[in-house]
């Protein structure tokens, strides 16, 4: 399309109708360029200027709208076509890790079949001996009679045990061939969905394509043959925005328990006048009823809907409003605060980690194994502690270990957040110099990035989702460092090394935070200040300082559901501030 646009942009500056005469004038009524002959034959009575007069008023107008086609929408289109190829791509899992669902509960449901078969057989071969103990002294007629009775016995309950693998082998195949026809139906959704998108991106690409090269190459009477077009098209694609609305649904499967139920009672032997024989009942377990109550449901499930943000610049309050303050009882080691707005302080030594509610108030206390170092929330009610036994623990916020994980993979974890997004934890590794990630799902080690610039301990450290970085505050060292999960350091903040108090720099930052607006702030300690910095690493603004706020050697900082920075300081005291207009 490039290319066919590229053709379109003539050369020759002479008439088609009259080829002697040059193009020398813009007919304003038609939107087109004539020469003098075409003026006196065609155009007598229309409104025309000559080219020079017009020419430069096109060229800005075509630059104008061109600015509304930035090279920022194109990428957000590629951001479309990525976000198609990953869902594609969880559906085709999705689809996997039921089939293998599937597999397993068929092999569950089948064992459980044999085992039922095994105890009957061995149940009829006993109930078999104990009746030839009571015969045997009595006529082999009878015996070969009631041998007879409980062969027939057998082949039917044999029989029964057949039907019903057969039964669940079909549900097995039938929930497999839904599966697989649920996400064919998906994948074709989203291929339709992805080309229309191509189809948009091609179109958004030659069009800027076109323009670029029609003000940077073009001749004036290019420009005046094509602006009219030309800015109509662009107009167009404009209001023109990729969709990020799949409606793409995956599904999940609910294993049954796996088990029959059911008992089958032998029939009683016939008794021949003189003979005396004790008769019973065996119980043979098989489930013949809804098959899905033991294997299990295929339901579909909605797959959650991803937008592009676009973010606002927020309107800084002149001076921060204190909404909340209440002292607790030690100096906070850490600060984190969950979605359903609790304040969880790791405190005395990191033994501990006190829950408060949004007004301040301490509902309970949560003791640490191993003693933990920092704290991160991973939802409402779950946090991870890099602890000191050299490794990571998942608590509710109830106080239970849900999951431990890091063994040998760390000497000394340190700062530790969490990429909700993409589902993966980072730990701050300072024994080895590197940052552990782990998924969370299972908890197992996906990578390990480099850090070798840091040499100091205590090295905390947040998620930057607008960056894709980690945001590394190195305490003793007075820096800041981003660095992607490749490794790159996107930027460095402070002077290493040296401690310094003047405006902007940092003298023993101790904590730092992102908030929805991509700010990253730093608790700068022994500058008694919170100072804030773009998502490029450059100094903004002291948003909060002793002289104006009494902020006293801030140590922790976070940021809660309702947008406002949490603050904890050396002198055991924890406040709450707004420091942006509502938007």
């Amino acid at each position: 399309m490039q290319e066919q646009s590229s053709q379109e942009l003539v050369t020759d500056k002479h008439c088609k109708k009259h080829p002697s005469e040059p193009l020398a004038f813009y007919c304003e009524n038609d939107g087109s360029v004539i020469c003098e002959e075409c003026v006196a034959e065609f155009h007598s009575k229309h409104d025309f200027k000559k080219l020079s007069d017009v020419v430069k008023v096109q060229r800005d107008q075509i630059q104008e709208h061109l600015k509304c086609l930035p090279h920022e929408k194109l990428s957000r289109f590629e951001k479309a076509e990525e976000f198609f190829v990953r869902t594609q791509e969880k559906l085709t899992e999705n689809q996997t890790r039921i089939l293998r669902q599937v597999d397993s509960q068929r092999l569950s449901i089948t064992m459980e079949i044999e085992e039922n078969r095994k105890t009957l057989m061995e149940d009829l071969a006993a109930y078999y001996q104990q009746v030839e103990q009571d015969v045997r002294a009595q006529t082999d007629d009878y015996l070969a009679d009631v041998k007879q009775h409980l062969e027939a016995y057998e082949a039917k309950v044999l029989s029964d045990f057949s039907k019903l693998q057969r039964l669940v082998d079909n549900e097995s195949n039938n929930i497999s061939a839904e599966v697989k026809a649920f996400t064919s139906a998906q994948m074709k959704t989203l291929e339709v969905e992805k080309d229309k998108q191509e189809r948009k991106k091609i179109c958004f690409e030659s069009i800027r394509h076109f323009a670029l090269q029609l003000i940077d190459t073009g001749s004036d009477i290019d420009v005046l043959t094509h602006a009219k077009n030309l800015e109509a098209k662009m107009l167009e694609l404009q209001a023109t925005e990729p969709s990020f609305d799949t409606k793409a649904l995956t599904s999940s499967l609910t294993p049954g328990p796996a088990k029959t139920e059911h008992t089958v009672e032998c029939p009683e032997l016939p008794e021949p006048g003189p003979l005396s024989v004790k008769t019973g009942s065996i119980t043979a377990k098989i489930h013949w009823g809804p098959l899905d109550a033991c294997f299990g449901s295929l339901k579909p499930k909605s797959a959650r809907r991803t937008k592009l943000q676009i973010f606002q610049k927020p309107t800084w309050l002149d001076t921060p409003k204190e909404t909340l303050c209440f002292p607790i009882m030690y100096k906070p080691w850490d600060i984190t605060c969950t979605d359903d707005e609790c304040i969880l302080i790791l405190r005395e030594n990191g033994v501990f980690v006190a829950v408060h509610s949004n007004t301040g108030q301490l509902t309970r206390v949560i003791r640490i194994e191993g003693e933990a170092y920092c704290i991160t929330a991973t939802s409402n009610d779950m946090f991870v502690a890099s602890c000191r036994d050299k490794c990571c623990r998942l608590y509710s916020t109830s106080g239970q270990v849900i999951q431990c994980f890091g063994e040998g993979d760390m000497s000394r974890p340190w700062g530790v957040t969490v990429d909700r997004t993409e589902g993966k934890v980072f730990v701050c590794d300072s024994g080895t110099k590197c940052i552990c990630v782990y998924d969370t799902e299972s908890f197992n080690l996906v990578n390990k990035i480099a850090i070798p610039m840091c040499t100091c301990i205590a090295l905390q450290c947040e998620y930057h989702h607008g960056i894709k970085a980690v945001i590394v505050l190195e305490n003793s060292a007075h820096c800041v460092y981003a660095v992607t999960p490749g490794g790159d350091v996107l930027f460095q903040y402070g002077a290493r090394g040296q401690s310094v108090s003047e405006e902007g720099r940092l003298s023993q930052p101790f904590g730092v935070c992102v908030d929805k607006f991509r700010h990253i702030f730093i608790a700068d300690c022994c500058n008694h200040k919170v100072l804030v910095l773009g998502s490029d690493g450059k100094y903004i603004r002291n948003v909060l300082t002793r002289k104006h706020d009494n902020i006293v050697r801030p140590m922790r900082v976070a940021v809660n559901r309702n947008g406002e920075l949490v603050v904890g300081t050396n002198e055991c005291a924890v406040f709450t501030f707004s420091y942006i207009d509502k938007i």
